[in-house]
């Protein structure tokens, strides 16, 4: 889809003074900027106008503000529009680098690092899996390294303070912080079914984005991503919190080899033939052949990655607290996890969706709209979530209504157990 320019200006209601361009992406620039207290916080800003560009936008003002405090992920401090109608995000300013710029310098990290950073890297999700959120884009672009903070406050470190040596990498005496959340999905429907019923403001999950399309960055794409884009209007989309570990197996493979398992290499064109290459890439993908065991590392931890990086979702570890949960045991005690059984694979290979429902891979490309929203079936588990999740999202909430809400999970207990 194509995007618009807005024009970006340089002071923001709420006094937000723009210093300095940080990063940029498809439809949004981020800027370092000050507070009206002086502190340095960054500011993200709109810079497309196309419609679904926005609502983008908004689901990630809406995610991260819903998201509980967590040292690994960007702190929400403030959003706002500018006098133009353009919306802006205001979150705290992460000094330090990209996890995609450590890796390009070549540097390799032994297994004991590195799992210290795919456990912090997991714990970054805890809240966003529990909402039954995907955050979709997971790459060493979106992670960043920090220090931790020494003194209170967001704006309070100095810039010999900002800089991380490598080997307080190597101690794992960094900080992991997860960015970018405008892919994300509300992939079991939670936010959407509170929406639906009042107890969360707004209705921005109630349309479907992306649907056949692809959404992400291709050496990262989990297989049901691309089996969601071949699906017809109507069917369930398989995308998970699954489908983020299988992210994650991706990182943690680059972190110890410098390679990601499948490579994507559109060439040095920018013309049709990165069109074409894409499509072969993801062709190849789609065959679901299993990653290269790499070397040099040990059949328990190799165990892990594995799982994480099978091409059956549900054969993966169900979301990233479960991942750091193997990763936590393998630390301590060395240990892997046992050699998943035939009859497993056969008994979940019958659940798979028939693929011939399955749209061509060349036609699912070529879509240029939006079709009509595709509906989510909600878990059942999702009647219980229900109350303490609308009174962490919605403070505004009555009480009776929630205590409401709660007799109606009291009742249905009672259903199913007597």
């Amino acid at each position: 889809m194509k995007a618009t320019a807005v024009r970006t200006p340089r002071a923001l209601p709420g006094g937000y003074q723009l210093v300095r361009l940080v990063g940029r992406g498809a439809f949004a620039r981020v800027f370092e900027a000050t507070a009206p207290g002086g502190d340095r916080v960054a500011v993200k800003i709109l810079t497309s106008s196309h419609p679904q560009a926005l609502k983008r936008f908004q689901r990630e003002v809406k995610v991260i503000r819903a998201l509980e405090a967590n040292p690994n992920v960007v702190q929400y401090l403030d959003h706002g529009t500018t006098d133009d109608g353009v919306p802006f995000l205001v979150m705290e300013l992460v000094s330090g680098f990209t996890l995609g710029q450590l890796l390009a310098t070549g540097r390799r990290f032994s297994q004991q690092a590195a799992c210290a950073l795919m456990i912090q890297l997991c714990k970054s999700f805890q809240d966003l899996h529990s909402l039954g959120v995907t955050h979709r884009d997971v790459k060493p672009a979106n992670v960043m390294l920090s220090k931790p903070p020494k003194t209170p406050g967001l704006g309070a470190s100095r810039a010999h303070q900002d800089v991380i040596h490598l080997a307080q990498v190597e101690r794992s005496a960094v900080r992991i912080k997860l960015l970018d959340f405008g892919l994300v999905s509300d992939s079991q429907g939670l936010l959407n079914l509170l929406e639906r019923h009042e107890l969360l403001a707004g209705r921005d999950f109630s349309e479907e984005l992306d649907v056949g399309m692809l959404a992400g960055t291709p050496e990262y794409i989990a297989p049901e991503q691309l089996t969601d884009a071949w699906q017809k209007a109507g069917t369930p989309a398989r995308t998970d919190t699954a489908t983020d570990v299988f992210a994650l197996g991706v990182v943690f493979y680059q972190i110890l080899t410098g390679a990601v398992p499948w490579p994507f290499d559109p060439g040095d064109s920018h013309d049709s033939d990165d069109a074409t290459a894409l499509q072969d890439y993801l062709a190849m993908r789609a065959v679901g052949q299993d990653a290269p065991p790499p070397a040099g590392i040990g059949r328990p931890l190799w165990s892990i990655i594995e799982r994480a990086l099978s091409t059956n979702p549900k054969l993966r570890q169900r979301d990233a607290a479960a991942l750091a949960q193997d990763l936590e045991r393998y630390v301590e005690f060395g240990e892997g996890i046992a050699q998943r059984t035939d009859i497993q694979a056969t008994m979940l290979a019958h659940l798979e969706p028939d693929p011939d429902t399955r749209v061509p891979l060349d036609v699912v490309l070529a879509r240029a709209e939006v079709p009509t929203p595709v509906p989510r079936v909600s878990s059942t588990s999702l009647r219980v979530r229900v109350p303490a999740l609308a009174r962490k999202l919605n403070p505004g909430l009555a009480w009776r209504e929630a205590g409401l809400a709660a007799l109606v999970v009291l009742f249905t207990t009672v259903l199913v157990f007597v």
